[in-house]
C-alpha cells in the first residue's frame, strides 16, 4: 500500500512538474491569441466600415442634384459606418490592453477560463 501512494504521489509530483514547465508557453500562447482575436475585430470593423461608408457617399452623390431628403443608401451607410467605427474602436481598445498589461490581461483570461 505504501508503495502504491509512493508511486501515485511521484505521478502527480511530475504531473505537477510538467504543468510547471508548460505554464511560460501557455501564457504566451494566451496572449497571441489575445493579440490575433483583437486584430480580426479590427478588421472586421473595417470590413463594416467600408461599405458603410460606400452606401453613404453614393447616397449623398445620387441625392445631390436633388433636394438632400434621406434616401435608403444614406439610411443603410449610416448605421454601418457608425457600427464599424464602434466596432474598431472596441478592436483597438482591447489591443492596446493587451499590449500595456499583459499580466493584468492573463490573470483577466485565466479567471474567465477557470469560471
Amino acid at each position: 500500500m505504501k508503495e502504491e501512494l509512493k508511486k501515485l504521489l511521484g505521478k502527480i509530483n511530475n504531473g505537477v512538474d510538467w504543468s510547471i514547465g508548460e505554464l511560460p508557453d501557455v501564457a504566451k500562447q494566451i496572449l497571441r491569441w489575445g493579440i490575433w482575436q483583437n486584430i480580426f475585430t479590427i478588421i472586421i470593423g473595417i470590413i463594416i466600415l467600408i461599405p458603410g461608408i460606400f452606401f453613404t457617399k453614393l447616397g449623398y452623390v445620387w441625392e445631390a442634384p436633388r433636394t438632400y431628403s434621406w434616401n435608403w443608401y444614406i439610411i443603410g451607410g449610416v448605421p454601418l459606418t457608425i457600427t464599424g467605427i464602434i466596432v474598431i474602436l472596441l478592436g483597438l481598445y482591447c489591443l492596446a490592453r493587451v499590449l500595456i498589461a499583459p499580466k493584468t490581461y492573463l490573470i483577466e483570461r485565466i479567471r474567465y477560463i477557470i469560471k
